[in-house]
This record gives structure tokens, sequence and C-alpha cells, in this order.
């Protein structure tokens, strides 16, 4: 895994500074054939820190907001 920094708004002025741990995934192999066949497996991104004024506030944020800052930095690395 990759660790990667995603800025994530949060207001019109507010950003949150977030290191997240990163897995690009792998494409898979679906020919059945094959001694190598697998499903393919999502990129993931795992929140480390997310920083307002260098302070972490990432104990501070609910679970929706996590996964949702993890999928935003998902897309944007893809």
């Amino acid at each position: 895994m990759n660790t990667i920094k995603y800025c994530h708004p949060c207001g019109s002025d507010i950003w949150l500074d977030c290191e997240l741990e990163f897995d690009a995934g792998e494409p898979g192999n679906p020919d059945i054939e094959s001694g190598t066949c697998c499903p393919p497996t999502p990129a993931q991104a795992f929140l480390i820190t997310a920083c307002i004024g260098g302070k972490d506030i990432s104990f501070l944020l609910d679970e929706q907001l996590k996964s949702y800052i993890e999928e935003r930095a998902c897309y944007m690395q893809l």
C-alpha cells in the first residue's frame, strides 16, 4: 500500500488535509481456463489522519464522513 494525500472540502473555506493508505486494487483474471483465474479487487483507501491547521481531528469524524473521504480519495487516484 502507498500513502497518499488528499484535501477534502468541508465548507466554504475549510479543508481537511488527509493522509490515507491507498491500494490500487487488481484487475483480476476472468479466464476460468487459466490456473490464475481470480475476480478483480477494487481500489481502497483507509484514512490515517485528517488535519486542520496541522492538528489531527480524525477521531472527531463520524464513520459516514470517514467513508466518504476514503471513497473520494480513491476516485481522485484512479
